[in-house]
């Protein structure tokens, strides 16, 4: 006998088990999707950060500057800045500046590869940027030349800061 002269109720039978069969190969299908999603995602946002952290010189200037006590003094968050020129962050630096320090920080969920910094007055130098359209407020740092940040000269006012 063939499915086909099993009569009515062993073919549709067959029919639900086949569904079944198919139904649990879907959700191991799924799971698996998950697995592979996880796996390709989080290292993927793990090299971003780390990224960001060595291209915009970040893991140069915590060698030097790493801080993990609280700052003291006038703090601007979710601020977008332009590193070097090449890396733009949009809403994820905070800056402050006190009369001794200016304190770099970046929002809890980018912050890893980046430590909070506080660089000394005397590290610092101040000047416009003409090259960009937006950022024209240049924080450099006067021991790592090629590193700087810029933001834009409102948020300066803001912080207290001028050329």
């Amino acid at each position: 006998m063939n499915k086909y002269t099993l009569g009515g109720g062993a073919f549709l039978w067959k029919v639900g088990s086949n569904l079944s069969n198919k139904l649990l190969y879907l959700k191991e299908r799924a799971l698996s999707f998950e697995l592979i999603f996880f796996t390709i995602f989080i290292p993927f946002c793990l090299f971003i950060f780390f990224s960001f952290a060595r291209s915009s010189g970040w893991s140069k200037l915590s060698e030097k500057y790493k801080n993990k006590e609280n700052f003291d003094g006038v703090i601007i968050k979710n601020i977008t800045a332009n590193f070097k020129s090449i890396n733009y962050s949009n809403g994820i630096l905070n800056i402050g500046v006190n009369d001794q320090f200016i304190h770099l920080s970046i929002n809890p969920f980018f912050k890893l590869f980046t430590p909070n910094l506080l660089v000394p007055l005397d590290d610092v130098s101040f000047s416009n940027e003409s090259r960009n359209l937006v950022f024209k407020f240049k924080i450099g740092f006067k021991e790592y030349p090629d590193i700087f940040v810029c933001i834009t000269k409102r948020n300066a006012k803001k912080l207290g800061i001028e050329v």
